[in-house]
């Protein structure tokens, strides 16, 4: 595939986009969510876990980038594209942050709904996967040189998602489990 500047800003565009209709959620469930009075706030404990849970994120992330360099100095580009090593990178700081905050319990607030959050999680793994094989599956993400191409980031997404949910339905029953013994 050839190298286009209309590419990147297509790109750039659909990623703007993209946080602008973040933004426009992020405003209407926050008015909708203080006229139904419910509060979704962290406490001073769980502030504090998800601070060392970005400390723990920013740290992975941090050894990923080193350790893709010197693999990519040591060897040359490995398996996959460099776009597609630095999107790993950013999928497991974020992996790590939220499975810190997980098992930290600061990951909710007191009045989220697990139940809720996991079918969501579960709908957007199949949706990745699914976009993946839209894409053409495993046929066409590999690249001319042999390489894993960006069109495995979505099935890398799903992996994610999947992770994260199995971490986070471990902790449920272990905190269930807890509460039946005390």
């Amino acid at each position: 595939m050839e190298k286009s500047p209309f590419f990147a800003i297509g790109f750039i565009a659909g990623l703007f986009l993209f946080f602008i209709v973040c933004f426009i959620i992020r405003i209407v469930s926050v008015k909708l969510l203080k006229k139904s009075k419910k509060q979704f706030e962290y406490d001073e404990r769980q502030i504090a876990a998800r601070g060392k849970a970005s400390t723990i994120g920013f740290t992975v992330l941090c050894f990923w980038q080193i350790l893709t360099m010197c693999i990519d100095i040591s060897f040359g580009t490995l398996f996959m594209t460099p776009a597609l090593w630095n999107f790993c990178g950013l999928i497991a700081g974020i992996t790590a942050f939220v499975i810190t905050c997980i098992w930290k319990d600061a990951y909710f607030t007191q009045s989220n709904k697990k139940t809720g959050f996991i079918i969501f999680i579960i709908i957007m793994t199949i949706i990745n996967i699914v976009i993946f094989f839209i894409n053409g599956g495993i046929n066409k993400a590999i690249t001319e040189e042999g390489l894993l191409g960006t069109p495995f980031t979505n099935l890398f997404v799903a992996i994610m998602l999947l992770i994260i949910t199995i971490n986070l339905i471990i902790k449920i029953c272990k905190d269930k489990k807890n509460d039946m013994e005390a």
